[in-house]
């Protein structure tokens, strides 16, 4: 499980948890599957996070998107600032995938 504005929620995202407005009623359901129509209700209503199931792949995806940064950066690797770059990078990527 992990949270995520709601301006990095995709279709297709599984919520971990009810959705619930300010006055506590349920907006949507755990287990609910996202579309672009929920995402613009959650919007409409003010949501500004929620807690997604597996958001963004977990271990396999990361590992996978990873190898293809490794790639990417395996000539300019010598570079100090690419370094630093490609661990930003590589950062970033397991906030993604839900990844620690």
């Amino acid at each position: 499980m992990q949270s995520v504005e709601i301006e990095n929620v995709k279709p297709g995202m599984i919520l971990a948890n009810d959705v619930k407005n300010d006055r506590g009623m349920v907006l949507l359901p755990r287990g609910s599957e996202l579309t672009d129509q929920l995402i613009a209700r959650l919007e409409n209503s003010g949501v500004e996070s929620i807690s997604i199931q597996n958001a963004g792949g977990g271990q396999d995806e990361f590992e996978k998107k990873k190898a293809v940064l490794d790639q990417r950066f395996s000539l300019v690797m010598s570079i100090p600032i690419m370094v630093e770059l490609h661990d930003l990078m590589v950062q970033r990527l397991k906030t993604e995938c839900g990844v620690e």
